[in-house]
């Protein structure tokens, strides 16, 4: 296990290549330490995944403080009651219910190494179920989170009294889903699709005058542990990035929406597979999927994208593992 010291801050880190908002410092690769305060809180996770699977909304709710509140990738916000009836409401619909979590990051302070008063994780979280729809049949269903808990030592264990969602897709047999948009959430989420689609392609192909009319002038680029970039900055930061890689190529998809009339608040995936060479020479594929909270609004010419804010960015090399006449 690593750590680093500040003050009464310690920050622990997991073997995952995962940077969020949340946390200023980069991620580096460590071991984790079964006996430490990372493992106290996957031992944690692992409770409530065997919580989640059995239905049991008792566990779950023993496990959030009477004051715990979700800050929702879209800006809302749920209480202790309002989450747990949420829960009752899947496990009356759904059938072999499963969950799996990973702490990738923590950060403490009070207490000591084994015993904080105070702890912020950065959770992975991958739940299915088949969920009855409204056609009456079973779909099968699976969400993906990425949230910050913060929670805090009680007399009776550790409790959880704040979530921050920072990544939130749900599929629906295999393929990308929103739940019950609104007619108003359905135009505006086509139209914004095509104006993703129509930004990826002007990215790709390096077309800055094509950028430049898609962004207003008082666009904001919000990075994770950046300067926010004016709308000139953010299109040469993309021009660098595709000139040094090999290959490039970007696209984004709405992984939810909220509309309120000229204004729309859109949680997005941006993936970008970038070819290029290592010191040796040898072509890596680099897989980046992005997490951000995209603000857009309504103009006579259409949906203009305002402001960007990230929240996650997620690394990992694309390598075939074997492949027939390769020794």
């Amino acid at each position: 296990m690593s750590a680093w010291k500040n003050g009464r801050m310690r920050v622990i880190v997991a073997s995952n290549v995962l940077c969020a908002a949340a946390f200023a410092a980069r991620m580096l690769p460590v071991r984790a330490e079964p006996e430490g305060v990372l493992g106290q809180h996957m031992a944690l996770l692992d409770r409530n995944a065997k919580a989640f699977a059995a239905r049991n909304g008792e566990a779950l709710a023993n496990d959030l403080t009477e004051d715990y509140v979700r800050l929702g990738l879209l800006g809302g916000r749920k209480s202790r009651n309002q989450e747990l009836a949420e829960l009752q409401r899947l496990f009356q619909r759904a059938g072999h219910p499963r969950e799996a979590s990973q702490a990738t990051r923590l950060t403490v302070t009070g207490g000591d190494a084994t015993h904080p008063t105070v702890a912020t994780t950065l959770v992975q979280t991958k739940r299915s179920a088949d969920v009855a729809g409204a056609d009456g049949k079973p779909h099968a269903m699976t969400w993906e989170t990425v949230d910050t808990e913060e929670r805090i030592l009680t007399p009776t264990g550790w409790k959880c009294r704040k979530r921050v969602e920072l990544k939130n897709r749900i599929s629906r047999d295999g393929g990308p889903y929103l739940p019950d948009p609104s007619p108003d959430a359905v135009s505006a989420r086509e139209a914004i699709q095509r104006a993703y689609d129509d930004l990826a392609r002007a990215c790709n192909a390096g077309d800055e005058n094509a950028l430049r009319a898609m962004l207003p002038a008082a666009f904001q680029g919000r990075q994770i542990d950046g300067p926010t970039l004016t709308a000139a900055q953010w299109i040469t930061e993309v021009e660098r990035r595709r000139k040094e890689a090999w290959t490039s190529d970007a696209s984004y998809a709405i992984t939810g929406i909220s509309v309120d009339t000229q204004r729309a608040i859109v949680g997005c995936q941006r993936t970008l597979l970038r070819q290029t060479p290592d010191k040796e020479g040898v072509i890596r594929t680099i897989r980046e999927t992005d997490s951000s909270r995209d603000t857009w609004e309504k103009t006579p010419r259409g949906w203009s994208l305002q402001k960007s804010e990230a929240l996650l960015e997620e690394r990992d090399i694309v390598q075939p593992v074997v492949a027939s006449g390769w020794d």
